[in-house]
């Protein structure tokens, strides 16, 4: 992907995105268990943690792409080996923005289902 070769650094680099995701995604499940302790119905506080955390999400992914953006458009040959790390950061943070945004709150009320079901069957 863009003319960059992808070395060990690049891979480091998408183990700490790993790190940011479950971060991320565990805040907002954080904030969703919140709502429902205030006695909110699941999928309000499912949608009200969505609404809440959304715009920290956001500001945090796009705070690190647009920085990364220097990195990745420079040309200089000094920075050859540091381009492949910020082109793997920077994907891997706006693919974990898309995962926190919009695969957690689709899992959450089948993880509920599979609760329920679990505690009914025992």
């Amino acid at each position: 992907m863009y003319g960059a070769y992808y070395g060990k650094e690049a891979v480091k680099i998408q183990r700490g995105n790993d790190k940011v995701e479950a971060n991320d995604a565990i805040v907002m499940i954080e904030r969703v268990n919140m709502n429902l302790e205030q006695g909110m119905g699941f999928f309000d506080a499912l949608s009200q943690g969505g609404v809440r955390r959304f715009r920290a999400v956001m500001l945090t992914s796009i705070s690190t792409v647009g920085g990364l953006m220097p990195l990745i458009l420079e040309t200089s040959q000094h920075a050859r080996q540091l381009i492949p790390m910020g082109i793997s950061l920077a994907f891997g943070v706006a693919f974990a923005t898309i995962l926190t945004l919009v695969l957690i709150p689709c899992l959450l009320p089948t993880i509920n289902d599979i609760r329920y079901a679990v505690t009914w069957f025992s």
